[in-house]
């Protein structure tokens, strides 16, 4: 059985969380991802199964990123002035690296809302 690299799987995923969030293709293929990592495409499929898997695993990490920094600072016993400047600095930062992360998280919002309104929609309006 094959060895997994944790390098390999790192550079897979630092090209993912690139494409998706920096460049905004969030309907990058595998090979694209592939291609932007420098690795064979059959690698990619090896440490993660399926695109869907690999965005879900690089927005996770980039949200537990944000969610740590903030923490870390917070937790720190600052005036509020301190505390609003660093989220603001924290969220400015990442807006500036990774763009594209806001518009997809906001996107599905509305996405988690739409089909929210479309089933309390139906239920109180039955076929008829």
């Amino acid at each position: 059985m094959a060895v997994k690299d944790s390098k390999t799987e790192q550079q897979i995923k630092d090209a993912a969380k690139r494409l998706f969030f920096a460049e905004g293709r969030f309907n990058a293929t595998t090979q694209e991802i592939a291609d932007a990592a420098g690795v064979n495409r059959t690698l990619v499929n090896y440490y993660f199964r399926s695109r869907d898997i690999l965005f879900s695993l690089v927005l996770k990490d980039a949200r537990a990123a944000i969610s740590q920094r903030m923490e870390s600072f917070l937790e720190k016993a600052t005036d509020l002035r301190s505390k609003l400047a660093h989220v603001i600095d924290v969220y400015m930062e990442q807006a500036l690296e990774y763009p594209y992360i806001e518009t997809y998280m906001i996107t599905r919002m509305h996405e988690d809302i739409d089909a929210a309104e479309e089933g309390f929609t139906k239920s109180n309006h039955p076929p008829g």
